[in-house]
């Protein structure tokens, strides 16, 4: 009980974090400097826990007076209106579990569940637990909630224990949006940041003349004055993840070397190539602008989250820019506001395990759940951690970016003590030659095509 007032306390202080705590990039909470994996996953959801439970629990006491606050699920009394704080678990049918490849009796579904994109279905079903136990959620019939939710989510629910053993939810409650910090006053003239995300160099498919068309607009080499003036208001470029593009076949020829090794030569030249086209694009940008760049999905980075840095040896030629910054996946920034973005792995987890098909609606659940990443470490992998998780968000971004996503969206969410953010959904460049500008000082968002269809046509 010692350590859990010592952690609440500890819990209390990064609620209350002011300008001088974000001075400079806090996106070192997102650098791993012990990647080890002999750490139990168990400490991080417990760690999640007891830095989210005591909140909601503070705010059901000032706030309800008919349902009665357990600080266990073993304090439920059947009958009586009770609120219960814990970790969702929520049990899909189709999720991949690799002990099943060595199950024969349940060989149809573990080969339809790693076929599968999308995990959730009728079946699911919610269960709530914290250090004492467990319990199962029960919802009216005409509430579709289950469906809604993802493992790993901290959240209150307020109803009652009955005979049978299960809690019937008449209402659930998340954290809400974390405070924010304001911003750093006035800003001069019209900072623009550009988002944009699935470069996907090396890609056959993709279309290399609108992305040298998107370099040359940002560098101000593209249009006429009017061009050219908007463009010198671009402050910064983030690029969120799935930057390069390796074939299966090259990429399994770079790990098994051995396997052939006539073509060992060519296939590794042939890998280094995106890495090569990445590093001279950077270089063009960093030349005019400061850059940032996230690793994602398929980049020559960690697969776990949170994703590392690009290692400086493979992009030598920008790395001689002091504008150009590799970064993490999360990443965490201040540019007169707070932005925080991810490469989209956190976003398309969340839709793969449940019914949300709208990133933006999976985003503001995130902002909500005040956690980037609840799924990991069930369906999507991260490092185990000892001391504390470092997706939990402690205050509320101005502006919450997702990238490699279908379609471009974005949306303003106001919270209820003031908070204001813009969240933002990247789509892929590869897949749809959009990227998006980002007005800092009105927080609004444009997309700018670079659709070079018109060039192709006869």
């Amino acid at each position: 009980m010692d350590d859990e007032k010592l952690l609440y306390n500890e819990c209390d202080i990064i609620f209350q974090l002011d300008r001088t705590d974000i001075d400079c990039d806090f996106s070192t909470k997102f650098v791993t400097q012990q990647k080890s994996l002999a750490a139990q996953y168990a400490d991080v959801y417990y760690l999640r826990l007891m830095t989210l439970k005591h909140g909601l629990l503070d705010e059901a006491r000032s706030k309800c007076k008919v349902y009665k606050p357990a600080n266990r699920i073993l304090d439920l009394e059947v009958g009586q209106k009770s609120m219960i704080v814990g970790t969702l678990l929520k049990v899909m049918k189709f999720r991949p579990n690799i002990l099943d490849e060595f199950n024969k009796d349940v060989e149809n579904i573990s080969n339809e569940s790693f076929k599968r994109n999308h995990y959730s279905s009728d079946d699911d079903y919610v269960i709530m637990e914290d250090e004492s136990g467990r319990v199962n959620l029960r919802f009216p019939e005409d509430n579709n909630m289950a469906r809604m939710l993802v493992t790993g989510v901290i959240l209150a629910a307020y109803g009652q224990l009955g005979e049978d053993g299960t809690f019937q939810v008449d209402e659930l409650q998340n954290p809400g949006l974390p405070p924010q910090i304001p911003t750093a006053g006035k800003m001069e003239g019209e900072p623009k940041i550009i988002l944009v995300s699935g470069l996907e160099l090396g890609n056959p498919d993709s279309d290399p003349l609108a992305v040298d068309m998107l370099v040359d607009y940002i560098t101000g080499n593209l249009g006429g004055v009017e061009t050219f003036q908007e463009s010198a208001k671009v402050a910064k470029v983030i690029i969120a993840g799935s930057s390069c593009f390796f074939s299966s076949e090259n990429r399994s020829s770079a790990l098994y070397r051995k396997a052939d090794p006539s073509q060992t030569r060519a296939n590794q030249k042939e890998t280094a190539n995106p890495v090569r086209e990445l590093d001279l694009l950077l270089t063009r940008l960093s030349s005019s602008v400061a850059v940032d760049i996230l690793p994602g999905a398929g980049d020559p980075s960690n697969v776990f989250m949170p994703q590392q840095p690009f290692h400086n040896c493979l992009l030598p030629s920008a790395n001689t820019y002091s504008s150009f910054r590799p970064t993490t996946n999360p990443c965490a920034k201040e540019e007169g506001v707070i932005i925080i973005g991810t490469s989209g792995q956190n976003v398309e987890d969340i839709q793969r395990c449940s019914e949300v098909e709208d990133p933006l609606d999976v985003m503001q659940n995130l902002l909500q759940w005040r956690h980037l990443a609840p799924t990991a470490p069930d369906t999507l992998p991260c490092f185990p951690v000892k001391d504390e998780d470092p997706f939990i968000l402690p205050h509320c971004p101005h502006i919450f970016f997702a990238g490699n996503q279908k379609t471009f969206g974005s949306r303003t969410i106001d919270g209820e003590k003031g908070q204001k953010s813009l969240l933002v959904s990247v789509p892929s460049f590869s897949r749809t030659k959009t990227a998006v500008e980002v007005d800092v000082r009105t927080l609004t968002a444009t997309p700018i095509s670079f659709g070079t269809e018109a060039f192709h046509q006869d």
